[in-house]
């Protein structure tokens, strides 16, 4: 059931450097290794992945393991189509860079220049500060969730659009720090519309992925659409059983990006062998942001760059709903490693560069570890706070935090109350949970999205509201009202 592909160019294997031009085969040696490491997503009960190895100008080595949809019985290929999640952001920067190459915008422009909507927070945020993860502006993903948009509920571009324009602070001034951030990428989806007068999905359509040959590819922009051949994504309930991971996204340019692994291999060419852009557009893809400072960071304009032992990799990973992906481009080795998962407890970053480690460790050994990962939606996951200690206080003392607290950025309302001696923290749509005083403004609970909240207090010591501080939003106010 499962579909392999292998080069049919039989070739000495194991000098990979880059003045090798050849395409090459993998000895069985190799493959069995390979297949070792998906050994348990190989049969017909279990979701799983499909993987792509890419050198020079080939697809040398690519196979599915698993199933793209338990329901029908349907395995995993190397065409099966996977959501691929924070990849995608890289196709959305490239089509910036292109719109720049023909003189249609500049990275350092306001993106209030295109964006009449964006509110004007007084300072200037560049295309290239969305880009670098640099602007300041809180990220999508906890807004979302925040406001009471559970990520497995219908989501579209004009939801988010409408939230992100009634935003009134930014997290830090543009350019200060690296925070990953989804939200600058659909606003830069959003700039090349306003250029173009076309989508995201129709500007890449015509301006990448036809030039590539990549015709099973495009930004889905619409969660109604049928497509032949998808794979559809779980998580797991038990060993052995598992359940459907929900996602119903119509929202584009952080993520959304649909293809396989066939496709996608064309792409990883193009970091070395240019055919949609010239070296210089792939160059300025791939430059280090700068903060204010002048220090570098590792990421790009929607892909991380590091180095290893003397070699430059490209990479990035993703993780919606149950997918799991990831990308890693050695581009002065002229090879690619690719793993489309349907999975969410697979970690494909690791067995990406496991398979990395088969084929180049003589010349340029990666590090074991998983190259530092960017995770989207559902990765922005609760840190262990298990060393906090409680600050205990009475019930009446406790009573002082009750009430109801509304946020108008968001446009929705959170309760506290007190309820057997505890604080807990009410929503409409989410369960209650528990609040823990690690002071006598500061309190956690378990929810990702909303997990620290700071108390604040007037001139009489009196409590008046609370912002929410958490990896990727700040200061965010909730006024109180009741």
């Amino acid at each position: 059931m499962r579909h392999c592909i292998r080069s049919t160019c039989l070739i000495l294997f194991f000098s990979f450097v880059a003045d090798k031009t050849h395409s090459q085969a993998l000895p069985d040696s190799i493959t069995k290794k390979i297949d070792n490491l998906f050994k348990k997503w190989d049969n017909h009960n279990s979701p799983g992945c499909a993987i792509g190895i890419i050198r020079n100008d080939s697809l040398i080595y690519a196979k599915g393991y698993g199933m793209a949809n338990l329901e029908y019985g349907i395995p995993i290929t190397p065409e099966t189509i996977f959501h691929i999640a924070s990849v995608s952001k890289q196709f959305t920067a490239f089509a910036i860079v292109l719109l720049a190459k023909q003189g249609k915008l500049n990275l350092d422009d306001d993106i209030r220049k295109y964006l009449l909507w964006f509110p004007d927070l007084k300072v200037k945020i560049t295309i290239r500060n969305l880009l670098n993860h640099t602007s300041g502006i809180r990220d999508l993903y906890n807004l979302l969730a925040i406001s009471g948009t559970r990520l497995e509920d219908v989501i579209t571009q004009e939801q988010i659009i409408k939230m992100l324009g009634r935003q009134q602070t930014l997290d830090f001034i543009p350019g200060q720090q690296f925070n990953y951030s989804n939200s600058g990428f659909l606003l830069a989806a959003e700039i090349v519309k306003s250029v173009t007068g076309q989508t995201l999905r129709q500007f890449t359509d015509s301006a990448i992925f036809k030039p590539l040959g990549m015709n099973n590819t495009h930004f889905h922009d619409d969660y109604r659409e049928i497509v032949k051949g998808r794979s559809y994504s779980y998580e797991s309930t038990d060993s052995l059983h598992y359940s459907n991971s929900i996602l119903n996204y119509s929202q584009v340019g952080a993520t959304g990006l649909f293809t396989n692994i066939s496709d996608m291999s064309k792409w990883v060419m193009n970091f070395y062998d240019f055919r949609v852009g010239d070296q210089k557009d792939i160059e300025q893809l791939t430059q280090k942001g700068k903060l204010n400072n002048g220090k570098e960071t590792s990421y790009s304009l929607g892909i991380g760059v590091e180095t290893d032992k003397g070699w430059r990799v490209f990479a990035h990973d993703g993780a919606d709903a149950g997918y799991r992906t990831v990308m890693v481009v050695f581009p002065d080795l002229k090879m690619g490693f690719l793993v489309f998962s349907n999975i969410g407890e697979m970690s494909p970053g690791s067995k990406a560069l496991e398979m990395a480690n088969l084929l180049v460790k003589d010349n340029a050994q990666i590090n074991t570890k998983e190259i530092p990962k960017e995770i989207d939606s559902s990765g922005a996951t609760r840190k262990d706070e298990s060393g906090f200690k409680s600050y205990n206080q009475t019930d009446k003392q406790l009573q002082t935090y009750t009430g109801i607290y509304y946020c108008p950025e968001l446009d929705c309302k959170y309760g506290i109350k007190l309820n057997d001696h505890h604080l807990l923290l009410t929503h409409d749509k989410y369960p209650d949970s528990q609040l823990i005083l690690t002071g006598k403004d500061d309190l956690l609970n378990e929810l990702w999205w909303i997990k620290h909240l700071s108390v604040l207090r007037d001139d009489k010591n009196k409590i008046i509201g609370f912002e929410v501080n958490n990896d990727r939003i700040k200061h965010l106010r909730f006024n109180k009202i009741e």
